[in-house]
């Protein structure tokens, strides 16, 4: 990221990061213009974020930040996990893929829900 920021302004106009936003924080302070997530679960969290990076807010901006990277570092313990996540927010209506239908244990179930616990406290209704 910082080596595309040097060629601006000129021939980059505009950096964004990607992989699932987990490099977000960082990226935004090295100042790039944005992530591509492909977490449409938590799309207003990364809303929220953004106000914060853009307020200055930077206290509340790394709280926020690290309870979504609680959820975000599920994907390599619970498969499917954002699948979950897209159904119990109303978004699909199935935890089915190309990849298969994603069945979760009691326990699968229980993480996700504990993590989910500390995240959700911080959206706005």
């Amino acid at each position: 990221m910082r080596g595309l920021a040097m060629h601006r302004p000129g021939r980059i106009k505009r950096i964004f990061g990607a992989e699932f936003g987990r490099a977000w924080l960082y990226e935004m302070r090295l100042g790039t213009d944005g992530v591509m997530t492909g977490g449409a679960m938590y799309a207003d969290i990364y809303a929220r974020l953004w106000e914060l990076h853009r307020a200055g807010n930077a206290a509340e901006l790394r709280d926020l930040f690290s309870k979504l990277l609680l959820m975000l570092n599920l994907d390599a313990t619970i498969p499917g996990v954002r699948l979950y996540m897209l159904k119990k927010r109303g978004i699909f209506s199935t935890t089915k893929s190309r990849r298969g239908d994603y069945v979760f244990s009691a326990d699968d179930v229980t993480e996700i829900e504990y993590r989910w616990d500390g995240l959700k406290a911080s959206l706005r209704v």
